[in-house]
C-alpha cells in the first residue's frame, strides 16, 4: 500500500513539473513572437542595445571569453533589467523603456 502511495506522489510531482515546463515553453514562444515582430522594425542600434541587455556577465580568463546571457521565461521576468555588472545599468531607464516598447510591444 505504501509503495502505491509513493508511486502516486511521484506521478503527481512529475505531472506538476510537466505543467510548469509547458508554461515556460508557452511563455518563451510568446516572447519569441513579440521579439521577432519588434526586430522587424528595429534599427541596428536598437538591435545592438537589445543584445547588450541580454548579456548578464562576460568572464575573461586569459585568452578565453565566456558570455553569460539571460532569457526571460515569464511575462514577469521580462520586466527585470539584466546586466547588473554594467556601469550604466541604472543610468538610462527611459532608453530601456523605449527599446522594450518597440521590440516587445
Amino acid at each position: 500500500m505504501e509503495a502505491l502511495a509513493d508511486q502516486e506522489e511521484l506521478l503527481r510531482n512529475d505531472a506538476q513539473r510537466q505543467q510548469q515546463l509547458a508554461g515556460i515553453a508557452a511563455s518563451l514562444e510568446a516572447f519569441r513572437e513579440r521579439l521577432q515582430h519588434g526586430l522587424a522594425k528595429a534599427t541596428f542600434e536598437q538591435r545592438w542595445q537589445l543584445v547588450l541587455l541580454f548579456v548578464h556577465r562576460v568572464v575573461v580568463t586569459g585568452d578565453e571569453v565566456e558570455i553569460h546571457y539571460v532569457v526571460p521565461i515569464s511575462l514577469a521576468s521580462e520586466h527585470v533589467r539584466f546586466c547588473p555588472l554594467r556601469k550604466d545599468y541604472f543610468d538610462h531607464p527611459p532608453a530601456w523603456q523605449r527599446l522594450k516598447a518597440l521590440l516587445l510591444g
